[in-house]
């Protein structure tokens, strides 16, 4: 299991915060970001958790590797690019940033039915 808080924003779009969750896995817990204290495989793991949670694809699940920039990218799968905000309007996309000392923003366009997740720090 994993620990994380959503709230239904409509239009079929679910924000959502994990949290720090030492009953599945050891310290430091479910972790987006390879440290010191989560090595790749443990961070796959989380990963693999968050999608069976959300009853996903773990493909479906894209972060970035933040670089406290500008750099926006637009997605529709799991990709590796080095930015601090996605934007996506694909459904079934999970769009995420990590945080920690930074905010995180997420957008909505209910219109054109399009989700952007930002790294704001």
């Amino acid at each position: 299991m994993i620990a994380f808080d959503t709230v239904d924003m409509g239009q079929g779009v679910i924000a959502g915060v994990t949290r720090v969750d030492t009953s599945v896995l050891s310290w430091p817990g479910a972790s987006f970001g390879i440290t010191p204290c989560a090595d790749a495989g443990h961070v796959e793991r989380f990963y693999e958790l968050l999608s069976e949670a959300f009853g996903m694809q773990r493909n479906n699940i894209v972060t970035a590797q933040q670089v406290h920039g500008k750099t926006i990218v637009d997605v529709s799968v799991r990709i590796s690019a080095a930015a601090d905000a996605l934007v996506t309007a694909t459904a079934g996309v999970i769009v995420g940033v990590k945080l920690a000392d930074c905010c995180g923003i997420l957008l909505l366009d209910p219109v054109h039915r399009v989700v952007a997740a930002v790294h704001s720090g």
